[in-house]
């Protein structure tokens, strides 16, 4: 299939863009809630890459960084909540990898049961020796994720040692975010 340079139209005045102008929240979607990255995006539209990255800019959609770009493997402790997640059929699936992403911020699990429910997994070492800025910490990611009516469970690596406490606290969470 040929894909269009769009980059000749609009130098030339024309705007022969209308076949890729779906609007902002559809780029949006895509680049960060589906986190395709824009060669995905344009290979979906079949265009080039500069087409997808034109519309970013005209929608004023911001780039994710290099790092958020890239699927990771879950952490050690991530592991042990994602098994505990499961054993106890808790409503919640792991997207820590990269999965979902909201203005430049991976939660490390949602909830998959239609409520706007987060966890957030703190390592203890990274979120309190190494953070410095306000929105690495439990109110920086609550109110981030707020922005966009989700509800955030922060949970501390610690806590996991007590797994029926973990339980419980996910429970009574998931109670309040609306789903049971």
């Amino acid at each position: 299939m040929h894909k269009t340079n769009i980059g000749r139209s609009l130098k030339g005045g024309t705007h022969k863009d209308a076949q890729y102008s779906f609007g902002k929240e559809f780029y949006e979607h895509l680049y960060w809630n589906q986190g395709l990255s824009l060669q995905a995006i344009a290979d979906r539209l079949n265009c080039n890459m500069s087409t997808a990255c034109y519309y970013l800019k005209r929608y004023q959609i911001p780039r994710r960084q290099a790092f958020e770009a890239q699927r990771r493997k879950p952490t050690a402790p991530e592991l042990r909540l994602k098994a505990l997640i499961e054993r106890h059929d808790l409503p919640y699936r792991y997207v820590g990898n990269g999965a979902v992403w909201f203005e430049g911020y991976n939660p490390d699990f949602i909830n998959i049961d239609g409520a706007k429910g987060i966890i957030e997994l703190f390592g203890d070492y990274w979120h309190t020796t190494k953070i410095k800025k306000w929105r690495e910490t439990e109110g920086g990611r609550i109110y981030h994720f707020a922005k966009f009516g989700f509800k955030t469970l922060v949970i501390w690596e610690n806590e996991l040692g007590d797994e029926e406490a973990v339980v419980k606290k996910i429970k009574k969470f998931t109670k309040r975010a609306g789903v049971l």
